[in-house]
C-alpha cells in the first residue's frame, strides 16, 4: 500500500537490493538509490501512517551517514542483538502462492532468530512454589512444555512439545506435576509439516512430537521427577460467545460430549460446561465460526451431528427487606414421629454469601439439632420463590423453637426450616439479579464512535479508554451478560473484523424495574 514505486517490489538494506515481483528477479542498488526510493516511498504512504513515515524520513536520514559506515556483519550482529532482548521483530513481507520472499523469510530466520543457546532463563516454579530457571543447555536437568495437542481418531493424541532444557532419550522416564504422574517416552518424533521422523533422541532448543502420554495436554510441563519445576502456562482470550448444544439424535448425547472433549484438548479455547440450572451443555468458544468450525470437525471426525440453541443467562435472586416467620413439621400418629418447631428471622446478609447463625438462649432448639436447621437453610437457597434462580446475599438466624423429648429429630428441625424459609421469603422484597460482565474491548481509533454506540444501546457502563499505542484503543466496560450473547458476531461487524474483546465475570446487579 505505499504507492506505485513500492507497489510490486521492496529494498533489502543489508544486501542492497530491489526485489521486484512482478519479474521475479533482484537487482543492485547504491546508495543514493536507496535513499531516493525510501523518501519516494512516504510520499505515497496513505494518510493513517503519516506520523510513522515521518519518523522513518526523520531516523533515515539521521543515521544513514553512519550506516553506510558500518560493515554487513556489524549491522547483523546489532540487529540480531535487538531481536534477541524484544527491542525490534522482522517483517517480512511475500506472497507463499507465488513463492514471493520465501528465501528471504529463511535467510532471515537464519540470521535474526535466536539460536536456543543464547536465549534468556526460562522462569518456572519448583515445589514449594518459588522461581526457579532453566537454561537452555543440555547440561541442565530435562524440561519441556507442551505446545500444542493434536487428536487424530487413528494415531490418537499427539503433543507437540518444545525441549527447554537438557536431554530426552527414548525410554526415558518424564513427569508431569499438573497430573502428579509419570510416563515412559515411547515414540518420539521429528516434525516437518505433516511428516513425522521417528528419533531417538532430542536436546534443549528441539521442537519434536510426542505420542501415547494420556492426559496429558497442551500447557503441561514435562520434566525430571528429581528436578521438578512447572512453568507458567501460556494466557489465551477468554471464551466470549456460547451456544447452547445438543445432539441431533437424542441417543448419541453421551457420545456428542466425549467427542467435544477430544477436540478440546487440541483448542485451549474451547469451553464444554453442563450448566445444573437449566440443564443445557454449553459450547463455549472466540466467535460463531470458531464454535461452528469445532462442531463440523466432530461432525467429519466422529459422525455426530449437533443442534445448537441460544444460551439461558443464569440470574440469581436475593432480598433487600427483614422477616421473621415460624417453620412448624410435626407429624404424630402414634409411636415414633416427627416435631420439630422454629422461629428464624431472614434478611440481607450484606454480601454474596448466605450465611446461618443461631441467637438461642436456654435450650428451646437442642444444640445437636442446629446443623438440621443449617442444612435445610442451605437447601432452601437452591431455589427461590420469585422466579425459582438460586438465591445469594441472604442471612438466616435461629432466634427460637420448640422440641419434644421424643419425636423430635434432625429431619424435622431440617423440615421446619425449609418451611419457615418459605414462609418468610416474599415478605423479605425478593429481587432478581442479573450477571454484570467485565470487558475489555480493542478497537482501532476510526471505530471507537461505533463500538461506544452500540456499547451505551446495550446498558454499558464504560469505566475507562485508553490509548493503547499504533491507533488501538481499548475500552474497559461493565455489561449485563444478557447484552453480550451476541456481542463477538456484532463486534466484528461494526470493526469490519479488526476488533476483539475479552470478558469475565464481575458481580451480580439488580435487573432494572423497566426489564
Amino acid at each position: 500500500k505505499g504507492g506505485k514505486i513500492m507497489k510490486k517490489q521492496y529494498i533489502e538494506l543489508l544486501k542492497g537490493r530491489r526485489s521486484r515481483y512482478a519479474l521475479k528477479k533482484e537487482s543492485p542498488l547504491s546508495k543514493e538509490e536507496i535513499i531516493s526510493l525510501i523518501e519516494e516511498v512516504t510520499k505515497h504512504t496513505p494518510s493513517a501512517f503519516n506520523s510513522q513515515s515521518g519518523r522513518l524520513v526523520a531516523l533515515f536520514d539521521k543515521a544513514h551517514e553512519d550506516f553506510w559506515d558500518l560493515t554487513k556483519e556489524e549491522i547483523r550482529a546489532g540487529l540480531y542483538k535487538a531481536v534477541l532482548g524484544g527491542e525490534i521483530a522482522p517483517v517480512l513481507v511475500g506472497s507463499s502462492l507465488n513463492n514471493i520472499g520465501v528465501n528471504t523469510l529463511l535467510e532471515m530466520m537464519i540470521e535474526y532468530l535466536p539460536n536456543p543457546t543464547d536465549l534468556k532463563a526460562y522462569v518456572g516454579k519448583d515445589r514449594s512454589g518459588n522461581d526457579l530457571e532453566r537454561l537452555t543447555k543440555v547440561e541442565e536437568p530435562f524440561s519441556a512444555y507442551v505446545f500444542k495437542t493434536v487428536f487424530d481418531q487413528y494415531k490418537g493424541v499427539t503433543n507437540y512439545v518444545k525441549v527447554i532444557s537438557g536431554v530426552l532419550n527414548t525410554g526415558d522416564e518424564i513427569y508431569v506435576p499438573e497430573l502428579n504422574n509419570s510416563f515412559r517416552v515411547s515414540q518420539m518424533f521429528s516434525l516437518l509439516g505433516q511428516k513425522q521422523t521417528p528419533i531417538n533422541k532430542a536436546i534443549s532448543g528441539d521442537i519434536i512430537a510426542l505420542a501415547k502420554l494420556d492426559n496429558v495436554t497442551t500447557g503441561h510441563t514435562l520434566c525430571d521427577k528429581n528436578n521438578v519445576i512447572v512453568y507458567p502456562k501460556a494466557k489465551y482470550p477468554t471464551i466470549v460467545y456460547r451456544r447452547a448444544i445438543r445432539a441431533k439424535n437424542g441417543k448419541d448425547d453421551e457420545k456428542l460430549i466425549q467427542s467435544l472433549y477430544k477436540v478440546s484438548a487440541e483448542d485451549p479455547t474451547i469451553e464444554i460446561v453442563r450448566v445444573p440450572e437449566t440443564k443445557q451443555l454449553l459450547l463455549g468458544g472466540l466467535s460463531d465460526s470458531h464454535l461452528n468450525f469445532i462442531l463440523e470437525k466432530v461432525k467429519n471426525s466422529f459422525g455426530f451431528e449437533a443442534l445448537t440453541e441460544p444460551q439461558q443467562v443464569i440470574y440469581r435472586e436475593t432480598v433487600k427487606k427483614e422477616a421473621s416467620a415460624v417453620g412448624r413439621y410435626v407429624k404424630q400418629s402414634g409411636g415414633s414421629g416427627f416435631y420439630g418447631v422454629v422461629e428464624m428471622r431472614f434478611l440481607p446478609s450484606g454480601s454474596d454469601e448466605n450465611v446461618f447463625t443461631e441467637e438461642i438462649f436456654g435450650g428451646t432448639v437442642p444444640k445437636n439439632y442446629h446443623p438440621a436447621v443449617e442444612k435445610g437453610f442451605f437447601e432452601s437457597v437452591q431455589q427461590g420463590l420469585l422466579a425459582g434462580f438460586p438465591v445469594i446475599g441472604l442471612k438466616g438466624v435461629l432466634f427460637d423453637g420448640k422440641y419434644h423429648s421424643v419425636d423430635s429429630n434432625e429431619q424435622a428441625f431440617r423440615m421446619a426450616a425449609i418451611l419457615a424459609y418459605k414462609e418468610a421469603y416474599m415478605k423479605c422484597a425478593p429481587t432478581l439479579l442479573e450477571p454484570i460482565m467485565k470487558i475489555s474491548v480493542n478497537i482501532t481509533n476510526e471505530w471507537t464512535g461505533n463500538i461506544m454506540n452500540d456499547l451505551n444501546q446495550r446498558r454499558a457502563r464504560v469505566l475507562s479508554m485508553d490509548e493503547k499505542g499504533y491507533g488501538i484503543q481499548e475500552i474497559v466496560a461493565l455489561v449485563p451478560e444478557a447484552e453480550l450473547l451476541d456481542y463477538a458476531i456484532k463486534l466484528r461487524v461494526l470493526s469490519q473484523g479488526s476488533g476483539y474483546f475479552n470478558s469475565e465475570f464481575d458481580s451480580y446487579q439488580e435487573v432494572p424495574q423497566n426489564l
